[in-house]
């Protein structure tokens, strides 16, 4: 073989390794990419949870205190007949069942 010849060999293997370790490359960072998306999902998520969590302590708290003008909130889940309230909740136990199209 003449020396060209092994020069372009040497060049086809050398490209070939280089494409090999460019792939390998964005390989690891298309991983890194979806890991810190998911993990700022989760953030996300525990965040909004912890909000939500800490809006139903303060809505309950707010509820439970007295107050003359309102009639007391009993914390029971149960539905209350007849309280005159502002706001007026839907039970489970009293709601039609949806219909099927």
């Amino acid at each position: 073989m003449t020396p060209l010849r092994l020069r372009r060999g040497a060049a086809l293997v050398l490209v070939l390794w280089l494409i090999a370790l460019l792939t390998a490359v964005v390989g690891a960072f298309v991983l890194s990419a979806r890991v810190e998306q998911l993990q700022q999902r989760v953030q996300d998520d525990a965040g909004r949870a912890a909000q939500v969590a800490s809006a139903a302590v303060a809505y309950s708290m707010w509820r439970l205190r007295s107050d003359p003008l309102r009639p007391p909130w009993q914390p029971d889940g149960a539905c209350t007949a007849g309280a005159s309230t502002t706001h007026r909740w839907i039970c489970a136990s009293r709601m039609k069942p949806a219909r099927s199209r």
